[in-house]
C-alpha cells in the first residue's frame, strides 16, 4: 500500500508539475507576471526565493504544484496581467501545460525503445545462403532453422522492417552453458555443428537471408479438443499448418485454421526445443464459446529488444499520438451509447494508484523500466488530452472563453467566468468522488505486465 501511494504521488505529482512549469515558462516569454510558482500545493510551508518578480514556494503537500499567474480572472488589465494578454498569448501559455505533457509522454515511449522493449520473436529459418558467408562456411543449408548458437537461444525479432540484429542486442542469458556448437533443424532432424572462432548469431546471419518462425506457443489445451485428441501439448512451438509456414503477419494461425476449417491438415511443432513432431487434426467449424476451431490458446515469444535513438523518438511519437487517440475516443464512445465496456475504461485516483503499484513492483522484480515508463507516458498523453477538454476550470475550458470572446470582439465578463469555473471545478470533483467509488467496488483488471515482458 506504501509503494502504491508513494508512486502515486510521486509519478502523478511530477506529470501535474511538468504541466505547471510549461504554464510558467510560456507565461515568462509572453510578458505575463507569475506571481508564485509553487512545489506542491498550500498551505505554504516556506518561500524559497524571489526571482524576477516570482515567488518560489515550498507547500506542505507534496504533490505537483502549480503558477498563479497575475490577474487571471480578476478583469485586471494591467500590461503584466494575464486576462490584459493578446488572445493569441493566452492560448499559448494554456497550450503550454498540455504541450509539455505531450513532449514527457514522448520522451517516456522513446526512452522504453532505448532501455528495453519486449519484441515479438521468432527462431531463424534460412532461406538463402551468401556465398562466403560464416553460414556457408559451418556447411549450413537452405531450410535449417536455427535453435541455438554456442548455448544461447537463437531469437531474432519478427519485425525486421525497423529493428534488426544490428538494431538489437541480445538479453543477458544468465547461466547459459556455452557449447560451442550451433543446433540446427532440417525437416526433423537435429544437427550440431562446432563454432570455430568467436562467432555469434549475428555473424551467423550476416550474408545470408532467413525468416522468423517458431514464434507461435501453445499456452493451453481444451479438454476433448481437436487438438488435446491430436496430441497436441503446452509447450509446443507451431512451424505450420497444412504445409504452410505460420507467421505473425500475413499468414496467422487464426488465418490457416479458418481456411481449413473441418478438413483433416497437418502440424507440425518442435517439442522441448529438440524434438519435431507432426500430427493430424481437422479444425472445427462451430467450436464451443470460448474456444477455437482448434481448442488451444497461443502466445507469441518475445526478447528484448533495443531501437536506435531516431526510430525510437519516432515511435515515441507514434505511441504518443496512439494515446491520445485512445483517450479522445472514450468520451466520443460514451456520446454515441455504444454497447462497450467504456466505464471500465475511466478509472480514479485508487484505480491510478493500483496501476502505478503493479507498474513499480513489475520493474522492481524484472530489472525494466519499461513498465514505469509507459505508464507515466500514457498517463501523460491522457493528462494533456483531459486539460484540453472544453470544461470549465481545465485549460480548455479556457481555451473556450478565448474563442467566444474572439467571436464576440468582447471579454466574458471576469465574474460570470470566475462562477463558470467554479461549478465546472465541483463537477470534476464529483466525477472524481464517482471515479474513486467504481474503482473500490468494480476495481480494473490489473496490467499484466510480466506477460507483456515475456515473464
Amino acid at each position: 500500500m506504501i509503494l502504491r501511494l508513494v508512486g502515486f504521488f510521486a509519478i502523478l505529482g511530477f506529470l501535474i508539475f511538468v504541466h505547471e512549469l510549461g504554464h510558467y515558462l510560456a507565461a515568462r516569454l509572453a510578458g505575463v507576471k507569475v506571481e508564485e510558482f509553487g512545489m506542491g500545493y498550500p498551505p505554504r510551508l516556506a518561500k524559497l526565493f524571489r526571482f524576477q518578480g516570482t515567488d518560489f514556494t515550498l507547500n506542505w503537500i507534496p504533490y505537483g504544484g502549480f503558477a498563479r499567474l497575475k490577474g487571471t480572472d480578476d478583469g485586471d488589465r494591467s500590461p503584466d496581467a494575464f486576462d490584459a494578454a493578446s488572445p493569441l498569448n493566452r492560448a499559448f501559455i494554456l497550450l503550454a501545460g498540455v504541450g509539455m505533457n505531450l513532449v514527457v509522454a514522448i520522451v517516456c515511449f522513446a526512452v522504453t525503445y532505448r532501455a528495453g522493449v519486449p519484441v515479438s520473436a521468432g527462431l531463424p529459418e534460412l532461406t538463402e545462403i551468401g556465398r562466403g558467408s560464416v553460414a556457408e562456411t559451418l556447411s549450413l543449408e537452405e531450410g535449417d532453422i536455427v535453435l541455438t548458437v554456442d548455448g544461447a537461444a537463437a531469437s531474432v525479432p519478427m519485425l525486421t522492417e525497423w529493428v534488426g540484429i544490428n538494431g538489437l542486442r541480445s538479453a543477458p542469458v544468465g547461466s547459459m552453458a556455452v557449447t560451442g556448437q550451433v543446433t540446427v533443424m532440417n525437416n526433423g532432424v537435429l544437427k550440431q555443428l562446432p563454432l570455430t572462432g568467436d562467432i555469434g548469431l549475428k555473424d551467423l546471419l550476416d550474408g545470408s537471408r532467413y525468416r522468423p518462425v517458431l514464434s507461435t506457443m501453445i499456452t493451453s489445451v481444451e479438454h476433448a479438443s481437436p487438438a488435446e485428441g491430436s496430441g497436441l501439448e503446452v509447450g509446443d512451438r507451431i512451424y505450420s499448418l497444412a504445409a504452410e509456414p505460420v507467421s505473425l503477419f500475413g499468414n496467422s494461425l487464426i488465418e490457416r485454421t479458418q481456411a481449413h476449417a473441418g478438413r483433416e491438415v497437418s502440424i507440425e511443432v518442435l517439442r522441448g526445443g529438440t524434438e519435431w513432431v507432426s500430427v493430424r487434426i481437422t479444425p472445427r467449424t462451430d467450436p464451443p464459446d470460448g474456444q477455437g476451431p482448434l481448442g488451444i490458446t497461443v502466445s507469441t515469444t518475445s526478447r528484448i529488444g533495443y531501437v536506435r535513438s531516431v526510430r525510437a523518438a519516432l515511435l515515441g511519437l507514434t505511441d504518443t499520438l496512439g494515446y491520445v487517440w485512445a483517450t479522445l475516443r472514450l468520451p466520443a464512445e460514451m456520446i454515441r451509447d455504444r454497447e462497450s465496456d467504456v466505464s471500465g475504461s475511466l478509472v480514479g485516483p485508487v484505480g491510478i494508484a493500483s496501476m502505478v503499484g503493479d507498474a513499480i513492483e513489475a520493474t522492481t522484480r524484472t530489472g525494466l523500466w519499461l513498465p514505469v515508463l509507459r505508464l507515466t507516458g500514457a498517463l501523460s498523453a491522457a493528462l494533456a488530452v483531459v486539460n484540453l477538454l472544453p470544461l470549465p476550470a481545465l485549460d480548455g475550458g479556457r481555451l473556450l472563453f478565448i474563442v467566444i470572446e474572439v467571436v464576440r470582439r468582447r471579454p466574458v465578463h471576469p465574474e460570470r467566468a470566475r462562477v463558470v469555473h467554479f461549478v465546472g471545478m465541483a463537477l470534476l470533483l464529483v466525477l472524481m468522488v464517482a471515479l474513486t467509488v467504481q474503482d473500490v467496488t468494480d476495481p480494473q483488471q490489473p496490467i499484466d505486465w510480466y506477460g507483456l515482458l515475456g515473464n
